[in-house]
């Protein structure tokens, strides 16, 4: 069965994410069961993906890429890290044999403690898409009928259904390893863009607060996983996932170890990179516009003032992450890539179709495939 084939063929229903999200331990289960999941959730994604994006589409049909759109190519990035998890990085010196002897070490770091950095991500994958999927599915059930104007009362009426999520997240199990949410407020406020997006006649306004939603779900997204990603790349994994438990942070206790785990999460945010179809982009340098195109848009000629906002509260300088564990340096890099990419239509291609080559992103960085 092909992965998609694993994936409900209709509009995922919220049902239908807690039965994708909700089986298994991320922290036991045997390596094909976590490929497996991460697999279907990418391919959940996707299809929420499009069914956002026909749901907000005018007249014009055009699709503007939402979270769900970029989320599907971070996860499906994530696929190739779990299968080399179970069969290892290969033998292949194609690119150098200074870049496999990066690779292999990177494994191996990766991969210590019964690949406890590869499980966290796993955890914070799935919170992920148990709480966002599962609201963007319930976006999807109650505006299928896609009004044609703003009704206030409707709005509040789903607004208290995402309380009542936001109760049930918070009472899901000790395996789960929730962390801090942050401000709570940006998934509502992400999601009533959309809702804005649907019903606004004007192509521009509708796309730009499609991307103004996309951002506020990636900054909540990015605050939920900040704990996640600090055990990942932490010298220590066995007390940073002690410090994730304890108090749902991930940070090593004491100056040494801290000192050694800020040089350790700088070398390893160096071997990180975003895939998007076609392209392959190291998160520790500047994000280049896309191929054949000047940078998109600049702040000054946004139209819609919550993107204005958005943009006021998480842009910054486009030179890279130096520490991925940074929640700021995080946003900087991402709000650079879906300001520079969200009407690309190549993002709404099927994720687990062929892919031979990815684009170089910067001199040095050899093409490869997704996985």
């Amino acid at each position: 069965m092909s992965t998609m084939g694993m994936v409900p063929d209709h509009v995922l229903t919220p049902a239908d994410i807690r039965a994708i999200a909700d089986p298994g331990d991320p922290l036991t289960d045997p390596a094909p069961v976590l490929v497996n999941r991460v697999r279907t959730i990418s391919a959940g994604y996707s299809r929420l993906s499009a069914a956002l994006a026909r749901l907000i589409a005018g007249p014009d049909g055009r699709l503007d890429a939402n979270w769900c759109t970029f989320a599907t190519w971070t996860t499906r990035t994530m696929v190739g890290w779990f299968e080399r998890l179970e069969a290892g990085p290969g033998k292949s010196r194609r690119h150098g044999v200074a870049r496999y002897g990066v690779a292999v070490l990177t494994h191996l770091m990766a991969s210590r403690c019964d690949g406890i950095s590869y499980r966290i991500l796993a955890v914070g994958n799935r919170i992920v898409f148990r709480e966002i999927g599962l609201v963007v599915a319930m976006f999807l059930r109650e505006f299928a009928d896609r009004p044609d104007r703003l009704d206030e009362a409707r709005w509040t009426a789903f607004a208290a259904q995402l309380d009542a999520v936001r109760d049930e997240i918070a009472g899901l199990g000790a395996e789960w390893l929730l962390t801090d949410p942050g401000d709570e407020s940006l998934l509502e406020r992400g999601l009533r863009c959309f809702y804005e997006a649907m019903v606004t006649p004007d192509q521009q306004e509708r796309a730009e607060l499609v991307l103004a939603g996309t951002l506020l779900l990636g900054a909540h997204e990015q605050a939920r996983v900040d704990g996640y990603i600090t055990v990942c790349l932490s010298l220590f994994p066995r007390q940073s996932v002690r410090s994730l438990k304890e108090r749902g942070d991930g940070h090593v206790p004491g100056r040494v170890r801290g000192w050694a785990t800020a040089r350790y999460a700088q070398a390893m945010s160096r071997t990180l990179y975003l895939r998007v179809p076609e392209e392959r982009l190291p998160v520790t340098r500047p994000i280049p516009p896309p191929a054949g195109t000047e940078v998109s848009a600049p702040p000054a000629a946004v139209r819609v003032a919550a993107l204005h906002e958005v943009l006021r509260l998480f842009a910054a300088p486009n030179t890279g992450a130096r520490d991925w564990r940074s929640y700021e340096q995080r946003m900087a890099v991402i709000v650079e890539l879906l300001r520079t990419r969200w009407q690309s239509p190549a993002l709404f291609a099927d994720p687990f179709a062929t892919v031979t080559s990815v684009r170089k992103a910067a001199p040095g960085s050899a093409a490869t495939s997704f996985d």
